[in-house]
């Protein structure tokens, strides 16, 4: 995909600075419409017509010109000013696209070709990863392990899961290694339904069923949910608007947090309040205690 590059000194370059909005906006909305058009910076009347709100941005096409951001090229056509010094032309567009094609025709010749069943061939790790799939310890060390570690050992009456801890893994690497885990799920699934109605702040359900499926490779739902129960019934649990949304939540696997702590100010009553009460207890006092301690009767 195409992306449209600007130097981080293009807001305060002095022909820029001095837009108003509206050209500024008319600027940046050109520059984009090329990249992505791949037209070396070329704007045509189709270019400009592409552009969001182009009726209403047309007015401050003058801006630009008299501000030196484009250039009259005479023939009904404007050119981007240094558009090809900081983005791609369409010569590299080409070229980039057509290396990246055969790479992918070489991975595909590769992959048939050791393959040529087509089965999904589960990954092994590589003598010099741990079981979590990270390279660790040195290269003479992991040269070491390459001699005495070949294949993957089956899970259950082997070492394998048992020594993840010396290997540099964590639970949570465990869990990413489930292969019941489903991979797409409705918003009708009970436990999804579950977890939704357990979490204390609903927004961007849509976003946090993704984030739901991916989680389920971590951790199981009913771990999942009862942290979920467990943080909505948590007696500190702040605001409602500075609660993590569920998306948010279950990226950072947020079941392994800790409850919230006690606020340290739970229990001291505000400056208000505190001025309130004083202004009670004097409004009560006697008028003659209030001269002994030199205020106002």
């Amino acid at each position: 995909m195409p992306y449209a590059n600007f130097g981080e000194e293009y807001p305060r370059h002095r022909k820029v600075r001095r837009l108003a909005d509206g050209p500024f906006r008319l600027h940046v909305s050109i520059v984009c419409q090329c990249s992505g058009d791949q037209n070396d910076g070329i704007v045509t009347l189709d270019t400009l017509e592409a552009v969001t709100h182009w009726p209403r941005l047309s007015q401050y096409l003058p801006d630009l010109l008299q501000a030196g951001l484009l250039h009259d090229n005479g023939d009904g056509t404007w050119t981007v000013h240094d558009y090809l010094d900081y983005n791609i032309s369409a010569a590299d567009h080409a070229r980039r696209a057509s290396l990246a094609k055969a790479r992918k025709a070489r991975w595909k010749a590769k992959a048939e070709a050791t393959n040529p069943t087509g089965d999904q061939v589960e990954r092994v790790p590589d003598a010099s990863e741990n079981a979590c799939g990270t390279r660790s310890g040195t290269r003479s060390e992991r040269t070491s392990r390459a001699r005495t570690f070949q294949t993957r050992p089956d899970q259950g009456n082997s070492p394998y899961v048992e020594n993840l801890e010396t290997q540099g893994c964590t639970k949570r690497s465990v869990n990413a290694t489930r292969s019941d885990a489903p991979t797409t799920l409705t918003y009708a699934d009970p436990d999804f339904a579950d977890f939704w109605a357990a979490y204390p702040r609903k927004v961007g359900k849509k976003t946090a069923l993704a984030a739901w499926v991916k989680a389920l490779h971590r951790e199981t739902s009913s771990d999942i949910i009862a942290a979920a129960y467990k943080l909505a019934n948590d007696p500190n649990l702040p605001e409602k608007q500075f609660i993590p949304h569920p998306t948010t939540w279950l990226n950072r696997d947020g079941w392994l947090d800790d409850p919230y702590p006690t606020p340290q100010h739970a229990n001291r009553p505000g400056r208000q309040i505190q001025a309130l009460q004083g202004l009670y207890e004097a409004a009560n006092r006697p008028t003659g205690q209030l001269l002994l301690e030199g205020g106002r009767p």
